[in-house]
């Protein structure tokens, strides 16, 4: 979008839009002509609402499985987008067709931090998720790469919400075979944070009684995660796995490209 004080030629078309559907006079379109700053701003708002209608339609298609950036960030954390990060969740919601594709595979939607965060952080977002922290050799993993296993700031998130389906009782390198080319294995900060704003937002803990590998390596193994109940709460557990481990109870943990 451009800068204050100059318009493009999309957002003039896409004012003049909405200024016809709501029955503008040509005295005020002249106006707004006239004064540059003005037009700028109301195309702003017309722009800000074209957004939270696209996010109605993914409420719809997706239910509580949509989180959204303008009302669930902000009003359970307190996250203040910038306006150029609100800007880009618009323009990158995926379109109708790909939020019904993910429905039938029960994916959750779910906006990123504002700023990337490594497992402390995700950790801060609410430490009584966790059943125990770390165990010794994840502690040394989050330590020392805690600059690479992050979850990136202002782009959407869109993870399944238990391990897949077909991941169970095979080796890392199966469970990897049997995603689609849309789908990636996250890592293992990726997964703690859609767990945690997914809990916040809809008291319901994903990947519930499930464990599942992630993208992070750990020695000879993946990080999993293991999702049980402790004194009647979910709660979840990050430990390691050897890759070559092959379990009716360890699937894969699987998240969508957008």
């Amino acid at each position: 979008m451009s800068k204050t004080g100059s318009i493009s030629i999309d957002q003039a078309y896409e004012f003049c839009a909405t200024f016809k559907r709501r029955g503008g006079s040509t005295d005020l379109l002249q106006e707004l002509i006239d004064n540059n700053q003005k037009m700028t701003e109301t195309v702003a708002i017309a722009r800000d609402a074209t957004i939270l209608k696209k996010y109605k339609v993914a409420r719809l298609i997706l239910g509580d499985n949509f989180i959204s950036p303008e009302e669930d960030m902000a009003k359970k954390f307190n996250v203040s987008y910038t306006k150029e990060q609100r800007e880009h969740f618009g323009d990158t919601l995926p379109n109708v067709g790909i939020l019904r594709e993910l429905r039938r595979h029960n994916i959750a939607l779910i906006p990123g931090p504002r700023k990337e965060l490594n497992l402390f952080g995700v950790y801060e977002i609410d430490g009584d998720l966790f059943s125990h922290f770390f165990v010794d050799d994840v502690h040394g993993f989050v330590r020392e790469d805690s600059d690479v296993e992050v979850v990136e700031g202002g782009g959407w998130i869109a993870i399944r919400k238990t391990p897949h389906q077909d991941s169970f009782s095979k080796e890392w390198v199966e469970q990897r075979s049997v995603l689609s080319e849309n789908e990636y294995i996250p890592n293992v900060t990726q997964v703690a944070y859609a767990i945690a704003i997914y809990y916040k937002v809809n008291g319901i803990c994903l990947f519930s009684g499930s464990s599942a590998r992630c993208a992070s390596v750990v020695g000879n193994g993946h990080v999993t995660i293991n999702v049980s109940k402790v004194n009647g709460m979910d709660r979840f557990l990050i430990s390691t796995c050897p890759d070559t481990v092959i379990d009716n109870e360890i699937g894969a943990t699987s998240a969508w490209r957008l």
